[in-house]
């Protein structure tokens, strides 16, 4: 049997929703003044980001006659 490694990556709306909570953001910070608005448009996009990122990064690999997805295994001969 071949080794098979795939990682899997976030949707582009994913990414979108993220810019999405950058500029939402934003404007919960408009009665502050501009320096907190650009703060919020960065922050809350990076933050969006770094969960999108972190979540929608999942491993899935052969190995020793299991199918390991994240932290769940599951041996091969329990797969139809």
């Amino acid at each position: 049997m071949q080794p098979y490694e795939e990682r899997l990556t976030a949707p582009r709306s994913w990414w979108f929703i993220a810019v999405l909570v950058g500029i939402a953001m934003a404007l919960i910070m408009v009665p502050f003044g501009t320096l907190p608005i650009l703060g919020g448009l960065i922050g809350g996009a990076v933050v969006a980001g770094v969960v999108v990122s972190s979540y929608g990064s999942a491993r899935i690999r052969v190995v020793a006659g299991s199918l390991v997805a994240g932290d769940a295994k599951i041996p091969l001969t329990a797969l139809g």
